[in-house]
């Protein structure tokens, strides 16, 4: 029994504990993504507007963008909702300060020395918001780009087989366009914010990975003392009953036939191993 006990101590706190980081494995992987969904917003975003013919033909930016929006939208809501396997982001204590306002993903001088550009909505406010809310932020941003978006205007023969890119679009369109500017000043923040955040998450998957060693180990050490205090009392145990059966085995051989015919009980114990009547 003790033996059991021990090997159930040992068992289900390493059980416990690699249940949880396999979560956290899982969780980290289905949701490292967003990096690349972010920046992909931004190039999606820009193709939607400058259309080059020869990246993509008509239509396909707007297509790659509405994709990465819904995903990126969807991810977020089940990052909320705590359906990766884990609790909700909102919940993870070890987040707090970055999930919370008040926060610069960069360095501090460099939020505090931001040059605003209100008409888009980009301040030192806006760029201090809790990681999710400035993804929100973003994606809606991109929400508008894709809404702005006239299809039919590029689906003819001039943009579809003679459409020259000019750098000049870049400037001319995309940097006066407030939703794509506020994105394409806000991307290193996002970007930044991100990267802090899987820090955080792997950082603790390894803490907790240290802390299950250290738990083997101790657990360990306790069981081998267990193990070794079960071992010396069924050794004293064996030893005692041995004490006995030899003591017993000297009545038997000590004591004469005759004596022992006299004693009923006596007799009824060699023959038997039971003083009880049956």
């Amino acid at each position: 029994m003790l033996i059991i006990s021990t090997a159930l101590f040992i068992a289900v706190p390493l059980i416990t504990k690699k249940n949880y980081m396999d979560k956290q494995v899982d969780f980290n992987l289905s949701t490292v993504r967003r990096k690349d969904m972010v920046i992909d917003l931004n190039l999606y975003g820009l193709e939607t507007i400058i259309q080059d013919r020869k990246a993509f033909v008509a239509g396909t930016p707007e297509s790659l963008l509405n994709n990465e929006i819904i995903e990126l939208d969807t991810m977020q809501h089940k990052l909320y909702m705590g359906q990766y396997g884990m609790v909700s982001t909102t919940k993870m204590g070890e987040l707090d300060t970055l999930l919370n306002n008040n926060y610069c993903k960069l360095d501090n001088s460099i939020c505090e020395s931001l040059d605003e550009i209100i008409d888009i909505g980009f301040t030192k406010i806006i760029v201090k918001l809790g990681l999710n809310e400035l993804l929100e932020e973003y994606l809606d941003r991109s929400k508008s780009i894709l809404k702005k978006s006239n299809i039919k205007k590029y689906k003819n023969e001039e943009h579809i087989y003679q459409y020259k890119y000019d750098i000049n679009q870049f400037r001319n369109y995309c940097l006066n366009d407030a939703d794509f500017r506020f994105q394409y000043e806000t991307l290193s923040h996002c970007i930044n914010g991100l990267d802090k955040f899987y820090v955080i998450l792997f950082d603790t998957l390894f803490d907790e990975l240290r802390s299950t060693m250290y738990t083997m180990v101790c657990c360990s050490l306790i069981g081998v003392i267990l193990i070794s205090i079960s071992f010396i009392i069924s050794y004293r145990s064996i030893k005692n009953k041995n004490k006995i059966l030899r003591e017993m085995v000297d009545i038997i051989f000590i004591i004469p036939n005759s004596t022992v015919n006299m004693v009923p009980q006596l007799k009824r114990f060699i023959e038997t191993a039971s003083f009880e009547e049956e």
